[in-house]
C-alpha cells in the first residue's frame, strides 16, 4: 500500500533503499523491481556503511525501516516499509502491559 501512489513505477525517478539490515536491502530491492521499477533507478545505502546518506539527496524517495527514515537528512521523504503487522503490535502491546503489572 506504501507504494500505490509511486505505481506504475515512471522511469524518471531515483528510489532510495537504505538499512543497517542486509536482508532489508535485499527484500527492498526484489520487491521494487517485481513492482516495475528499473533496478539501475535504485539507490541502495546500507546504513552501517560510512557515507551511506551519499546520493539519497538525488532519490524521489527512500524506502526504509523505522531506525533508519530517523538517521535521514531533514526534508527527505521516508517510505517506512513497517516489518510488524498492525495486530502483532498490539499483540506485543498487551503482552508488555502484562510484564510491568503489578504482582498482587
Amino acid at each position: 500500500m506504501s507504494l500505490a501512489q509511486w505505481l506504475p513505477a515512471k522511469r524518471e525517478l531515483l528510489i532510495g533503499i537504505a538499512s543497517g539490515w542486509p536482508r532489508f536491502l535485499k527484500l527492498a530491492r526484489t520487491m521494487l523491481i517485481a513492482s516495475g521499477f528499473e533496478a539501475d533507478a535504485l539507490v541502495i545505502r546500507d546504513a552501517r556503511k560510512n557515507g551511506w546518506k551519499g546520493g539519497l539527496r538525488a532519490t524521489t524517495a527512500v524506502v526504509c525501516d523505522s531506525l533508519t527514515a530517523s538517521k535521514l537528512l531533514p526534508g527527505q521523504r521516508a517510505i517506512v516499509y513497517r516489518l510488524l503487522s498492525d495486530a502483532a503490535i498490539a499483540d506485543l502491546q498487551r503482552y508488555q502491559g502484562s510484564i510491568f503489572a503489578p504482582l498482587d
